[in-house]
């Protein structure tokens, strides 16, 4: 197991999570453009009992298309959005790629929402790529 850690822009809030490997998914749902202010957002998964943080967060939540519960985690002092917890995976918590310290260390295997991505936005066809989420 590797420990990973990342945080925020001003230091504030740090993670840690151990995983062997750090794989994730991008995903380009309109409810992701708007919080991040890009085409997409690009995620890995821990156990939330599994990712020691230091440092509080603030937390906005909304009903997501899929009338589901998603709380999105940010630092109170430079916005930087770290963590989303979503209904649909309880127990899990999404950590936001960019905010590792080391962000090539993710392996990106999937795309979501591809229905409501700009036309201009970045997306690696050669991954596999969903219209929305799979269901199941």
């Amino acid at each position: 197991m590797t420990t990973h850690t990342g945080g925020c822009l001003c230091g504030q809030v740090r993670y840690a999570f151990d995983a062997e490997r750090v794989e994730g998914g991008t995903c380009y749902c309109r409810d992701c453009q708007r919080a991040t202010g890009s085409p997409m957002t690009t995620v890995t998964m821990a156990a939330t009992e599994a990712l020691k943080i230091t440092g509080e967060t603030r937390t906005y939540s909304l009903q997501s298309a899929a009338d589901r519960t998603v709380t999105r985690h940010f630092c109170p002092t430079c916005g930087s959005q770290l963590f989303t917890d979503a209904e649909m995976a309880p127990g899990a918590r999404f950590i936001k790629c960019a905010t590792l310290d080391n962000p090539s260390a993710a392996s990106i295997q999937a795309n979501y929402w591809l229905s409501a991505a700009p036309d201009w936005a970045p997306v690696d066809r050669s991954l596999t790529c969903f219209d929305e989420n799979p269901s199941g």
